[in-house]
C-alpha cells in the first residue's frame, strides 16, 4: 500500500499445501481451540524448523533472533488498525508496523518489528528473559563456548523420541504385562504417539516470528514444560489405560519440538557466525544422540518398577467367554493371559496363565521419571542461553572473513560451513511454483517416510524377528544397544553426509550437482539395504548367527544414518537450488513433508505388519489339531475372529500347538513392509535425479554478504 514515500510490506501467503501439511501436526489443539483459521494464518510468518539452514541469517549478516537494532534513518512506524474477524477472537494485528523508506532494507527483507504487544512480553521483561536484556555487548562478560554444551543437553532432552520403539511393547501390554490382554493396545495405536511428537515440528512454523520474539530463553523453557507435560500425560494415559490422553500426551511432547528446536541452533549460531560447522553441529548432534541416553535408562527404569503378574500355572484348564479368557480360582472366575514359550523367554519369566490385572508394566512410573529428568535438564540448559549484539556477532563473521585471502577462499570456506554462498536468489514465490520444488519436497517425504517407520518400530522387529529364534543371543540389553545404535547411526549420518555433501559441492563444476550427487548416494543405497534386512531377517530363522544379525544391524544403522544425512543436508542444497537470502522462508516450507512422512510411514509399517500377521494366524490355525486348540483356547475354530480381536490368539501360542516341521512364518511378516519400503525409495531416487537447476531468468544477483561489508566498513 503505498503511503507517501513509505511503503508498507505485507507477508506472502504459503500456497495451499504446504499450508495444509504444516499444520497437520498442530490441528487437534487448533480444533480443539475452535480457531482453526487462526493457526492456518500463522504459517505465514512460518519459522526454520530444520537447525542449519540458519545458516543464512549468518550469510546474509542478519541476526534474525533476538534483533533490536536501532532502527536505521528514515524509517517510520505507521500505526495498524486492529482488524477483528468474526471467526477470530483476536485481532490480526495489534503492533505497529515499520517500514523501512530504503528500497536497499526493502529488498533485503531488513523490516524490524515492533513486539511489544506480544502475548507474554511485559512478564519476560519482568523475568529479564527477552532478548534484550539477555544481549551480551562485551566479548569478555560471557565465554560463547558456554552455549556449545547448553545447545547440546537442549537437544539431547528433545531427541529422545527416537528411543519410541522402547515403549511399544510395554504399552501393548499394560494390562496383561507379560502377554496382550484384550483391552490393550496394538502396536499401530501406540505408533500414532510417535507420529504426533514428530509433528509439532509443524508448531515451529505455527508460531513463527513469535519465537524469535519471546527469544530463546522463553522458548526452551516453554519447550521444558511441554516435555515434561507430555510425558506426564503419556504416564497418565499409561496409568489408566486412555488411548485419547496417550494422544494428547505426544500432542503436548511435540509441542517441545516446536518451541525449543530451532531457538537454541539459532542462538548459538549467532555466537559462532566465524564457526557455523562446529557451532550447528555441537548442537544437532545431540537430537540425534537422545536415544543413546534414553535407551539404556528405560531398561533401568523399567526393571526396577515393573511387578510381574500372579502365576496361576503352566497349562490350567481355561474357560473361553467371548474370547476372553478364564480359570477356575476359589470358587470363582478369574481372567488371565497366556504367556507362550517365547514371550516367557522374552521377558525372563514363566511360562504359562498369569492373573489379569495383578501386575505392573511399570510404564507409568518409567514416563514420570524420565519427562522429570529431560525437562529439568532442559530447564537448566535455558538458563545459560544469552545474545551477542548485533556489533557483537558480526566481529565474528568479520573474523571468518579476515581468514581468507580473496573472494574464492570466502566463498568455499562458506560452502565448507554448509551455508551455501550462491550469488543470486530467488524469490519465494517462484521458488514454492517451481517443479524443483516440489519434486525436492516429495523426494524427501518418501526417503525419509521409512526411516520413520524403522525408528518408530526397529526393537519390536528385532524382537519378533531375532529374540524369539535366539532369546540367549538376543537379550533384553542387547534390544536396548540396537536402540543407542540406531541413534549413534542418526547423529553420525548428519555429521558424514552433510560433510560428504560439502566435499563433492567443492570438487564439481556446479555446487547444486555434487549435493543432488550426495542425495543421489543416499537414496540409491536404501533400496538395497531394505533388502538386505529382508535377507537377513530370512537367514537368521533358518540358521542363526552373528552373520544374518550383524547385516540386520548394520543395514538399519546405515538408513537411519541416511535419514539423518537426508535432514542436515538439505539447507546446503536449498541455498545452491535457490540462493541463500530466502532459505529460512524455503526451508520452513519444505519441511512441512515431516507432518506426512512422520505420520504415513509408521503407518505403512503398522498397517502392512498387522494385516500379515491376521493373514499368518489364519494359516496357523487350519493347521492345529482341534482338540489341541480348544484345549489351549476354551473353544473351537469358529471363534478365531473374536480371539483376534481380544488378542487371545498370536503366531507365537500357535506355534507350539502345530506339528513338527511347520515353517514359523514370522520372518515373512514384514517381506511386504520391506518391499514397500524399497518401492518407495526408488521413487525418491527418480525424484531427486529428475531436479535441474532452476532457469536463469528465475535468478535476481543477490548484494547480501556485499551490503554486509558496507555495514561492517
Amino acid at each position: 500500500v503505498p503511503h507517501a514515500k513509505y511503503t508498507l510490506r505485507t507477508p506472502q501467503r504459503l500456497p495451499l499445501l504446504a499450508d495444509t501439511t504444516a499444520a497437520m501436526a498442530a490441528l487437534p489443539g487448533v480444533m480443539w481451540c475452535g480457531r482453526l483459521g487462526w493457526g492456518v494464518g500463522g504459517l505465514r510468518h512460518a519459522a526454520v524448523v530444520q537447525g542449519l539452514c540458519i545458516n543464512q541469517w549468518g550469510a546474509s549478516g542478519h541476526d534474525y533472533a533476538g534483533d533490536r537494532r536501532p532502527l536505521p534513518q528514515k524509517q517510520a512506524v505507521l500505526p495498524v488498525p486492529i482488524a477483528r474477524s468474526p471467526h477470530r477472537r483476536f485481532a490480526t494485528s495489534s503492533a505497529p508496523t515499520v517500514v523501512p523508506t530504503s528500497k536497499e532494507q526493502q529488498e533485503q527483507g531488513d523490516t524490524p518489528h515492533n513486539d511489544d504487544n506480544l502475548v507474554g512480553m511485559g512478564l519476560l521483561r519482568r523475568l529479564g528473559w527477552d532478548p534484550d536484556s539477555l544481549t551480551i555487548n562485551d566479548p569478555k562478560a560471557f565465554n560463547r563456548y558456554k552455549m556449545l554444551p547448553a545447545g547440546f543437553c537442549s537437544h539431547l532432552c528433545l531427541g529422545s523420541v527416537f528411543a519410541w520403539s522402547m515403549f511399544n511393547g510395554d504399552l501393548c501390554r499394560l494390562q496383561g504385562v507379560v502377554a496382550q490382554a484384550p483391552n490393550d493396545w496394538t502396536l499401530g495405536d501406540v505408533s500414532l504417539t510417535f507420529s504426533l511428537i514428530m509433528g509439532g515440528f509443524g508448531w515451529g512454523a505455527l508460531l513463527g516470528r513469535r519465537l524469535d520474539a519471546w527469544g530463546v530463553r522463553a522458548c526452551t523453557t516453554a519447550g521444558a514444560v511441554c516435555l515434561g507435560g507430555g510425558f506426564a500425560l503419556a504416564a497418565v494415559a499409561a496409568h489408566v489405560g486412555s488411548l485419547p490422553l496417550l494422544y494428547l500426551g505426544g500432542t503436548v511432547w511435540g509441542l517441545a519440538n516446536g518451541f525449543a528446536y530451532v531457538p537454541p541452533i539459532a542462538a548459538v549460531l549467532q555466537w559462532f557466525q566465524d564457526r557455523k560447522g562446529l557451532g550447528g553441529g555441537a548442537t544437532i548432534v545431540g537430537f540425534g544422540a537422545g536415544a543413546a541416553v534414553t535407551a539404556p535408562l528405560f531398561n533401568g527404569l523399567m526393571d526396577k518398577f515393573r511387578v510381574l503378574p500372579e502365576f496361576v500355572g503352566a497349562d490350567p484348564d481355561l474357560v473361553n467367554q467371548n474370547g476372553h479368557l478364564f480359570v477356575h480360582m476359589a470358587g470363582e472366575m478369574r481372567e488371565v493371559v497366556v504367556a507362550s514359550a517365547a514371550e516367557a523367554a522374552r521377558l525372563g519369566v514363566e511360562e504359562g496363565a498369569y492373573l489379569l490385572g495383578t501386575g505392573s508394566t511399570g510404564l507409568a512410573e518409567t514416563f514420570l521419571a524420565l519427562g522429570l529428568s529431560f525437562s529439568t535438564l532442559l530447564a537448566l540448559s535455558s538458563t545459560i542461553y544469552r545474545l551477542p549484539s548485533p556489533a557483537l556477532g558480526a566481529s565474528f563473521a568479520d573474523n571468518k572473513q579476515g581468514q581468507g585471502n580473496g573472494k574464492n577462499e570466502q566463498h568455499e570456506g562458506a560452502i565448507a560451513e554448509g551455508a551455501g554462498t550462491a550469488p543470486f536468489h530467488v524469490d519465494v514465490d517462484v521458488a514454492t511454483r517451481s517443479p524443483q520444488f516440489w519434486l525436492k519436497w516429495t523426494g524427501f517425504g518418501l526417503s525419509i517416510a521409512g526411516a520413520y517407520g524403522i525408528l518408530s518400530t526397529g526393537k519390536t522387529v528385532l524382537v519378533e524377528c531375532f529374540q524369539a529364534v535366539e532369546p540367549e543371543l538376543v537379550t533384553p540389553a542387547f534390544a536396548a544397544s540396537f536402540v543407542v545404535m540406531m541413534s549413534m547411526g542418526n547423529l553420525g549420518g548428519r555429521l558424514f553426509w552433510s560433510s560428504l555433501s560439502d566435499r563433492l559441492s567443492r570438487n564439481t563444476p556446479d555446487p547444486l550437482y555434487g549435493r543432488r550427487l550426495t542425495y543421489s548416494i543416499m537414496w540409491g543405497l536404501t533400496p538395497g539395504l531394505y533388502l538386505s534386512t529382508l535377507w537377513s531377517i530370512h537367514s537368521f530363522s533358518t540358521n542363526p548367527g552373528m552373520l544374518p544379525l550383524s547385516v540386520f544391524s548394520a543395514s538399519v544403522f546405515l538408513i537411519i544414518s541416511m535419514f539423518g544425512g537426508s535432514a542436515a543436508a538439505r539447507p546446503a542444497f536449498a541455498s545452491d537450488m535457490w540462493g541463500s537470502k530466502h532459505v529460512g522462508a524455503l526451508m520452513a516450507r519444505q519441511l512441512s513433508v515431516v507432518v506426512p512422512s512422520a505420520y504415513f510411514g509408521p503407518r505403512i509399517v503398522t498397517a502392512l505388519r498387522e494385516s500379515a500377521v491376521t493373514e499368518a494366524i489364519g494359516d496357523l490355525t487350519g493347521k492345529v489339531p482341534d482338540a489341541a486348540f480348544f484345549h489351549a483356547f476354551g473353544t473351537d475354530k469358529s471363534q478365531l475372529a473374536q480371539l483376534l480381536a481380544n488378542k487371545a490368539i498370536n503366531i507365537p501360542r500357535l506355534m507350539e500347538l502345530v506339528p513338527p516341521g511347520t515353517i514359523d512364518p514370522t520372518p515373512h511378516v514384514y517381506d511386504t513392509v520391506m518391499l514397500t519400503m524399497v518401492g518407495i525409495n526408488v521413487a525418491a531416487v527418480l525424484c531427486n535425479l529428475a531436479t535441474k537447476p532452476m532457469p536463469p531468468e528465475t535468478h535476481s544477483r543477490s548484494t547480501a554478504s556485499d551490503n554486509h561489508s558496507k555495514q561492517v566498513n
